[in-house]
């Protein structure tokens, strides 16, 4: 298994990022663009544990089921469902598909894939599952916004049917899904008031909001004791649309949130599931594009007990990343490449 040295990087960014926000920025945080990457080391897995609960880690195509998809597991987000367990199995993530089943028509060697049920484990270096329990999604895009794709996939959900002109009220909102719902707002022309809770790096995460496109961002003190921010909600329109990723946040944005539905979108499960191609692609599109980037701290999986307690803190914008392997390079067919030299050559001389 190759695992990629610890870093974190705040992907496509420019040196201003590094400037302006240097508490997300420490000696331990690398911001590098994706071309910037130090060269994998091979570490030891940390020990049986958890590769023991991954079930099918053979990915020899005599070992599957008709039905079944074996993967190579590339990277694997901690989710909330992982932290506090003592053996977790990881939920979600990405893998590079190494042998099919003989009735599998979805999915072919080399595709990528992302479990779309949560019952396939991703914290190992191989797995299996049924065809139906995957989603194919695009290789070119980079490999941990890949496996965090149910982030994006949850923003974009929620601002599913908001047009231009409509505007978010939304807690919690240095939350992953927080920022992917700020930039992905932004590109809509949809309005966004987001409010942070008072922590570590507050500051920071003002300033970080504003620049990726929230209109207006504030501290949940303020939006709860401040008279001054009730009076400006009130001569505004009802939100279109009131979020939040905690029981607290809830409270606050149906406080401050003028009768809005409120949606806690930490509760819904993975946004991976039930996701159409179309979907997908739209998330895909996004990242290609630039409109939406993720925090992401990349630790190797021998680094599993540290990621976890990366993954528990308070405040954390980041999303953290186990990373299992670098993406395999396509095998070359010497004997297929012998041939299609052969026909050109005959055909040259005829």
């Amino acid at each position: 298994m190759i695992l990629l040295i610890n870093q974190a990087h705040f992907l496509g960014a420019s040196p201003y990022i590094q400037e302006q926000y240097p508490s997300m920025a420490s000696s331990r945080l690398v911001m590098a663009s994706l071309l910037g990457r130090k060269g994998p080391a091979r570490l030891r897995p940390p020990g049986a544990t958890v590769a023991a609960a991954c079930r099918g880690l053979s990915t020899a195509a005599g070992a599957l089921a008709d039905n079944e998809v074996a993967l190579s597991i590339l990277a694997a987000p901690v989710t909330a469902m992982d932290v506090g367990k003592k053996n977790p199995t990881g939920v979600e993530g990405v893998g590079v598909v190494t042998a099919v089943g003989s009735k599998v028509r979805g999915f072919a060697v080399h595709d990528w894939a992302v479990p779309t049920s949560g019952s396939v484990p991703t914290f190992c270096s191989a797995a299996k599952a049924k065809e139906n329990e995957l989603a194919k999604v695009p290789s070119d895009i980079p490999v941990e916004f890949a496996a965090c794709m149910g982030t994006a996939l949850t923003a974009l959900r929620l601002l599913a049917g908001l047009k231009k002109g409509d505007f978010v009220l939304q807690a919690d909102a240095d939350s992953p899904v927080g920022l992917a719902v700020v930039q992905i707002a932004q590109a809509r022309g949809v309005g966004t008031i987001n409010i942070v809770v008072d922590g570590p790096g507050f500051w920071d995460k003002i300033s970080l909001i504003k620049d990726l496109g929230g209109d207006v961002v504030v501290s949940d003190t303020y939006a709860r004791e401040d008279p001054g921010f009730s009076s400006i909600m009130g001569e505004l329109p009802k939100p279109t649309l009131a979020l939040a990723a905690t029981e607290a946040g809830v409270a606050l944005a149906s406080k401050c949130g003028g009768g809005a539905k409120v949606v806690n979108h930490n509760t819904g499960g993975s946004g991976l599931l039930k996701a159409s191609a179309a979907e997908i692609e739209a998330a895909a599109g996004l990242f290609r594009s630039e409109a939406l980037q993720l925090w992401v701290e990349r630790h190797p999986y021998s680094d599993l007990s540290v990621a976890l307690k990366e993954a528990a803190e308070p405040f954390k914008t980041r999303r953290v990343v186990l990373v299992m392997s670098e993406v395999p390079k396509p095998q070359v067919d010497e004997a297929k490449l012998r041939e299609d030299f052969e026909k050109l050559f005959q055909r040259l001389r005829a």
